[in-house]
């Protein structure tokens, strides 16, 4: 139960210094006004990996803010290390090119109204997805 509560402490502090992501390069920080208990929680875990994803995600209006949490994992955009416990990821919307983010909480904004398909995977620092870590959900824009 500790280990909830500071888990959940560490993601409402990231998220609340988050980013916003309005395009590809485009990133702004943003505070968070809404209760935390509406994130929906998924995690995943590697097979072939000693790391665990979980990505917690949250509608508001026609933004999706997005939490990723990843112990022993350092996000970075640094291509020059050779450990697949640097990395980043890509972030794909309704099956679109993906882009890249270098921060853990990040907001995905201005959605059409309607459903979306959001696919999140975690890639090492030379771009290779590391194997059994990536989720994919659907939210609903009103």
């Amino acid at each position: 139960m500790v280990i909830f509560r500071v888990i959940a402490c560490a993601m409402l502090i990231s998220i609340i210094s988050g980013c916003q992501i309005s395009g590809p390069g485009k990133v702004q920080k943003v505070t968070i006004e809404k209760d935390p208990s509406a994130f929906q929680v998924v995690e995943v875990t590697s097979p072939v990996s000693t790391l665990s994803l979980t990505v917690r995600h949250m509608v508001s209006n026609d933004d999706v803010f997005v939490e990723c949490y990843v112990p022993g994992f350092q996000f970075t955009d640094n291509t020059t290390s050779n450990t697949s416990k640097e990395g980043h990821l890509k972030i794909s919307v309704d099956h679109q090119k993906p882009y890249s983010v270098y921060k853990a909480a990040f907001i995905i904004k201005n959605l059409e109204k309607g459903t979306h398909d959001i696919a999140v995977t975690l890639v090492d620092s030379q771009g290779k997805t590391i194997e059994g870590l990536n989720k994919q959900f659907i939210v609903t824009i009103p």
